[in-house]
């Protein structure tokens, strides 16, 4: 059953796909080459490729290991993954791995944006700010996302480390439907023990 989607979700994602039409000219030629780039090098997954922003990235929220702070909702799901630097593939130690998604019903909370100091404490939620271990592994507690029309699973990364760009993308959830991001940015929810688990694909960040 198709979810509904609030009027904010909704202006976010028209925009969205205005913006693809009238840059379709252009875009799909630069689209295009890249991907012709990618194929020649099969398929490289690093650096890992950028995804948009929005909607709703909300700044400074607190350092955690569970998303889930009042908990709402949902199926319980870890998460696990590494940050390693694209050049030589070592960890990027103490990487900040800013994260968001929907909780188990498709909503964002807040279903807004700016600095977190703009919400109540109980307004931020299923959102948080993670660091990596020293071995650039880091995992945190959370729900399995719901997917929102026209929106399929997927989580929200804004990745930062000294002497690294910042990375910008999204990691894509398979509950056993197709989903883009590819072998690079997708993976499939694993529901072998007690509790579903997903472990994201290598984040591979590029040096400045």
């Amino acid at each position: 059953m198709k979810r509904p989607v609030s009027p904010s979700v909704h202006r976010f994602l028209r925009r969205r796909l205005l913006g693809a039409a009238a840059f379709a000219g252009v875009g799909g030629a630069l689209t295009a080459c890249d991907s012709t780039a990618r194929a020649a090098d099969g398929g490289n997954c690093v650096p890992t490729e950028r995804d948009a922003l929005g909607p709703f990235y909300v700044e400074n929220t607190p350092v955690l290991t569970s998303l889930n702070r009042w908990n709402r909702a949902g199926e319980p799901m870890i998460v696990t993954g590494r940050v390693l630097a694209a050049d030589d593939e070592s960890p990027v130690a103490g990487a900040r791995l800013e994260v968001w998604q929907t909780d188990g019903d498709g909503r964002y909370h807040p279903q807004g944006n700016g600095p977190a100091e703009m919400y109540e404490d109980r307004e931020i939620d299923m959102r948080g700010t993670v660091v990596a271990g020293d071995d650039g592994a880091y995992t945190y507690d959370t729900l399995v996302p719901a997917p929102y029309w026209p929106r399929p699973r997927h989580i929200h990364y804004r990745v930062s480390a000294p002497g690294f760009r910042t990375l910008v993308t999204q990691h894509y959830l398979s509950d056993g439907e197709p989903v883009p991001g590819g072998p690079c940015r997708s993976g499939s929810i694993e529901r072998a023990g007690e509790v579903a688990r997903f472990d994201g694909p290598v984040i591979y960040l590029s040096r400045v």
